[in-house]
């Protein structure tokens, strides 16, 4: 078990933390298996740790009281939001609320009909969802505005994160799952027709697909998730979030790199539900858009597309132009690389491609289900194996991918990623709305 001195850290040790919630309510039993999972992988966590301290051999650059210290603050980023979960159903106004939430979140989960544990709702300064390797059941956050409106609409997107993270058994083979999808989503924007005359352009001839539109794709997993969980009143609460997102055209157009830009959004969310319940809605987003934002035709608006890739730009530019470019000045830049530029609607075909293959996908995975999860008791001993096999190092030499927290994140604040390698699949999980 965690040592005294571990315990120390914290108001409380994790048996008092334990003693509170016995599993009276479905949070509480949820809350309890976390802990007892937490525990578990802690100790091995600090065991390694404490190895290494003592008998490992330890490069120069580290001390073993500097080791100490980087692994202690690992485990704290894994305590902290299961602790921020756990004080907070004590003050009984909160655990209402919370307990509601999270009942709303088992609902759906019940309704995707996977074997999916549960996600555990907690009061945070913006919605999101993290998702850690200690444990099955994900921590969704939500803003402490939610004491008023109780709108539990972003719950359902979230979902889509967690069901995005448990496609395969283990790390390693939700990584390969992640790399099948993302090979079916290449081939079938690539034979649009869309992206054929895309192709056309020297620009974009040889810029690869997963650095044009991929970057979406995990937020559009979770969106089409969303419309099949919650339909139309999930539809329409983007509504609420662009208003408050976007207070002018520019905001409407931005884009964090992977997040679809909210201009778009309503009619990637619209066409997911117009293949569910084969009913069409691009004229209210039209309507929408135009009086809320005074723009007669959204699906004329220019919007700026990624720039393609610089290593690639470099191969085939002049050295006229690379001098330019060297000079480190705005207007020349985008003189000689012209940023992409497309209406709206130039990217309607793309985006719907987008969606009709993940409705497909999803829904041929709710149908055969999802494989059997290794134990989250396992946890720490795949995370071991998977570091080694990544550095192509054993034992002490691979603990340097240890010290890195494997959370993964997702949010309307800032993109899916996880502290690992890989393009954000299962090492440990974060994601918003």
């Amino acid at each position: 078990m965690i040592t005294t001195a571990i315990r120390q850290l914290y108001p409380s040790d994790l048996d008092s933390w334990k003693d509170l919630y016995t599993g009276e309510t479905h949070a509480d039993h949820l809350i309890s298996r976390v802990l007892s999972d937490f525990d578990t992988f802690g100790s091995k966590f600090i065991d390694y740790f404490e190895r290494i301290i003592s008998h490992g051999e330890l490069p120069k650059s580290t001390t073993r009281d500097r080791l100490k210290a980087r692994y202690l603050q690992t485990y704290n980023d894994y305590w902290a939001p299961l602790g921020e979960v756990a004080a907070q159903r004590q003050i009984r106004p909160y655990r209402v609320l919370l307990d509601e939430a999270t009942q709303v979140a088992d609902d759906y989960l019940k309704k995707l009909g996977l074997n999916l544990p549960g996600a555990l709702v907690y009061f945070n300064k913006a919605t999101s969802i993290k998702y850690f390797p200690y444990t099955d059941i994900a921590f969704i956050g939500t803003p402490y505005t939610q004491v008023i409106t109780k709108d539990w609409m972003a719950i359902p997107h979230e979902l889509g994160h967690y069901l995005y993270w448990n496609l395969g058994s283990t790390l390693k083979a939700t990584r390969a799952e992640h790399e099948r999808l993302l090979q079916r989503a290449e081939s079938v924007l690539e034979a649009t027709e869309t992206m054929k005359a895309w192709r056309s352009r020297p620009e974009l001839a040889k810029v690869p697909i997963r650095k044009l539109i991929l970057p979406w794709f995990e937020e559009a997993f979770a969106d089409v998730v969303g419309v099949l969980l919650a339909e139309e009143e999930f539809l329409h609460s983007l509504e609420t979030l662009i208003k408050n997102s976007a207070g002018n055209l520019e905001e409407l157009l931005e884009q964090d790199g992977t997040h679809v830009p909210l201009s778009l959004r309503p009619f990637l969310r619209g066409h997911a539900y117009k293949i569910i319940k084969k009913e069409s809605n691009t004229k209210i987003w039209r309507d929408f858009f135009k009086d809320n934002y005074e723009i007669p035709d959204i699906r004329t608006v220019k919007i700026r597309f990624n720039r393609p890739d610089i290593d690639q730009i470099i191969e085939n530019m002049s050295q006229v132009s690379l001098l330019a470019l060297l000079k480190d000045n705005k207007e020349v830049i985008e003189t000689v690389i012209p940023p992409i530029e497309h209406s709206i609607a130039a990217f309607f075909p793309l985006q719907e491609a987008l969606v009709e293959m993940l409705v497909d996908e999803i829904q041929e995975i709710i149908k055969k289900g999802l494989p059997a999860r290794q134990k989250p008791t396992a946890a720490f001993d795949s995370m071991v194996a998977l570091a080694e096999e990544e550095t192509g190092r054993t034992g002490q030499q691979a603990y340097e991918i240890i010290l890195r927290p494997a959370i993964l994140e997702g949010g309307d604040q800032h993109g899916p990623h996880t502290a690992w390698s890989t393009h954000g699949a299962h090492t440990v999980p974060v994601h918003n709305h």
